[in-house]
């Protein structure tokens, strides 16, 4: 494996022989953007091998590059989904480093398979051998928000670096060690007024922050291993669609949408998220998707 810079092929990286140039700080020493970074994220890929676990439980090994990079972490390509709840370790073979790091999520998904938004476990400054802007002070700047473990129910207020920002922007959940439960689990914004007891409630129609409209048109999904799933669309809306398939695809799993779909056309893909999955008889299911920034 060569250990250079490498640039993706993936839609949100543009074509750069290296590192882009961090925003200049004004007089107040604030970066540019609704907050003050702990350091500037630079689009950049970097050849390295990833040792993960999948949903499986199978501990794999491969080489793969980043997408985006910064002194806490980085956002990753891999061939595989893989779980949360395991640390991942990544090596840069040549320069002889490597670092643990975790999963916080989903940040988009690729032809090579998924993008993940990974934290490093300890301090790893010179990892990527760039220099990055001295981070502020006790979290000076970040953007904080409440959130709430999915399974204890305890809330817990975080501040969230960029790549955490932008795994919670893109999925509005975050996985974390909960000290409650003891295990690795996914945390999200607490649940509207309406909700008994502190657990969240089921949206209604009058919920809904977009109006569904019913519709008889095809769709097709591309995932890692689907090339192309024609499906039948049920309805659909500015933040999403629902449909039929015979394919399974569990919730939460990142999919391209193309909506309407016409064989042989150039028809356009966006990202979405399997927000919701139901049996339907014998063969189908019914699934939910929201649309999503990949």
């Amino acid at each position: 494996m060569v250990d250079s810079p490498h640039m993706s092929n993936g839609p949100s990286v543009g074509k750069t022989a290296g590192a882009a140039a961090a925003p200049a700080p004004d007089k107040t020493g604030a970066t540019e953007g609704p907050w003050r970074r702990r350091s500037e994220r630079v689009m950049l890929g970097v050849s390295i091998e990833v040792t993960a676990t999948d949903l499986s439980g199978v501990r794999f090994t491969e080489s793969t590059h980043t997408e985006m990079v910064s002194r806490h972490g980085a956002s990753i390509v891999l061939s595989r989904a893989v779980s949360p709840e395991h640390l991942i370790l990544l090596r840069r073979q040549l320069l002889e480093q490597e670092v643990g790091a975790r999963v916080l999520g989903q940040l988009g998904i690729r032809a090579e398979g998924p993008v993940y938004g990974v934290a490093f476990s300890s301090e790893a400054p010179s990892f990527w051998g760039i220099s990055f802007p001295a981070p502020a002070g006790d979290g000076e700047g970040l953007p904080r928000v409440l959130l709430m473990c999915g399974d204890c129910f305890r809330q817990r207020i975080f501040a969230l670096n960029e790549i955490e920002f932008r795994v919670f922007e893109a999925n509005q959940r975050l996985a974390h060690p909960c000290e409650s439960c003891a295990k690795v689990k996914a945390w999200t914004p607490l649940p509207n007024k309406g909700s008994v007891g502190g657990m969240p409630q089921g949206k209604g129609p009058q919920d809904r922050q977009f109006q569904r409209t019913k519709v008889k048109m095809m769709a097709c999904i591309q995932a890692p291993g689907v090339e192309g799933d024609v499906v039948q669309v049920l309805d659909l809306s500015r933040g999403g669609i629902s449909f039929f398939s015979k394919l399974v695809y569990e919730k939460d799993t990142w999919i391209n949408v193309s909506v309407p779909y016409t064989p042989g056309s150039a028809n356009i893909f966006v990202a979405g998220r399997v927000a919701r999955k139901q049996a339907v008889g014998d063969e189908f299911y019914e699934y939910g998707v929201q649309y999503v920034k990949g």
